[in-house]
């Protein structure tokens, strides 16, 4: 796999967590300004931020593995297509359910939560596959892959200075 390609599933894979973190901090943001001081609200943005980075590139990782083994015969539109249809679609899929536990609705249990979730798995995968098959969806899915990634010169600078305050914060302790 060219390093192209692992910026391209990077972008894909961190565009919808790194904004989605962000967003969560956002809209806790106004409370806490009530609240906290002002290191401790730079201390939870570099929180969010340097966890947003870890599961980032761990789950780049863990796809540019998967692409290593499967047979590239099983992609004819390119694993690159596949994955990058399964970041986007999935990100927003977990966002999506991230929001149904927000909104705490009544008389939904823990057993529709896990089905939704289900369904929504479901439909990122369907979306990776249809990605992997069709050229025209490939290319469309690279292309906002390739958008997102245009992302990662902002959060990676600002996620690796949120890393070294996390370090700087639980060394001072």
């Amino acid at each position: 796999m060219t390093r192209r390609e692992l910026v391209l599933i990077l972008g894909a894979v961190g565009g919808p967590v790194f904004t989605w973190a962000a967003l969560g901090f956002l809209r806790k943001l106004p409370s806490w300004l009530l609240t906290l001081e002002t290191s401790t609200l730079v201390g939870a943005f570099a929180y969010t931020q340097t966890f947003a980075l870890a599961e980032s590139v761990i789950l780049t990782l863990v796809l540019a593995g998967i692409g290593g083994l499967l047979p590239r015969r099983w992609f004819p539109a390119g694993y690159v297509a596949f994955a990058c249809g399964l970041g986007i679609a999935g990100g927003i899929c977990m966002a999506l359910l991230h929001l149904l536990v927000l909104m705490q609705l009544r008389g939904v249990g823990d057993l529709e939560l896990l089905g939704a979730g289900l369904l929504l798995a479901l439909v990122a995968l369907g979306v990776a596959v249809t990605s992997a098959r069709l050229d025209g969806m490939a290319r469309t899915t690279q292309l906002l892959a390739d958008r997102l990634a245009l992302l990662l010169w902002i959060y990676v600078p600002l996620s690796l200075a949120s890393l070294a305050i996390v370090i700087a914060r639980n060394i001072s302790r």
